[in-house]
């Protein structure tokens, strides 16, 4: 996968400096929040000051997390991410032009192939529009799909205990036959035609 990383590279090394500095924070679980954005509450973002001339705005980093399942519904009973969670939130940073770097911090043992590529693109695209660098901290999990949505990040960091990559597709198909035998479960099919049924 070919990364635009031309945006990166012409950021000032005291910007990469604090950006480094705030993963190696999060990774150390050692940051707290200081600044937030209006109508974002910090389970949603935290925004982190890392420089003040005395004037506004603030030049900020902005710490999106991505924690749990990637999931393409809302559910209360099982919680995790979804594309319009991620896409309200950048869309939101995305007004700030203080915000002079966003670090996702990954904890996603991954999810919903189309959720996850939708939020891949979301990031992709708010990287593209604002020339803001994007760095992925993988603190726990960044399996399957966490691991395709922090590669869209210009850096990726993990800890050494981090479980890391496993891009691949998988479902699981119950094999009912043998129970279905043992408790005497039968289908009678009702249809229209002879090939009603089919697929």
């Amino acid at each position: 996968m070919q990364k635009d990383v031309t945006t990166a590279q012409r950021s000032p090394l005291w910007m990469k400096l604090l950006a480094g500095l705030v993963c190696v924070l999060l990774l150390n679980g050692c940051i707290s929040p200081r600044v937030e954005i209006p109508g974002l509450s910090p389970p949603q973002v935290t925004v982190c000051e890392i420089a003040r001339d005395g004037t506004w705005p603030r030049q900020v980093i902005a710490v999106l997390p991505l924690c749990g399942e990637i999931r393409s519904d809302e559910s209360l009973l099982w919680p995790g991410i979804t594309s319009r969670y991620a896409g309200t939130v950048l869309a939101e940073i995305k007004r700030y032009s203080q915000v002079k770097a966003l670090v996702l911090q990954i904890d996603s043992p991954g999810g919903s192939v189309h959720a996850t590529d939708r939020i891949y693109h979301l990031i992709e695209a708010y990287h593209k529009q604002t020339g803001v660098p994007v760095y992925a901290v993988i603190t726990g999990i960044g399996a399957s799909g966490a691991y395709y949505v922090a590669c869209a990040a210009q850096e990726i960091f993990a800890e050494p205990t981090s479980v890391v990559g496993s891009i691949g597709v998988i479902m699981r198909i119950p094999l009912l036959k043998d129970l279905a035998d043992k408790v005497g479960y039968r289908e009678t099919i009702i249809k229209s035609g002879a090939s009603k049924d089919m697929g």
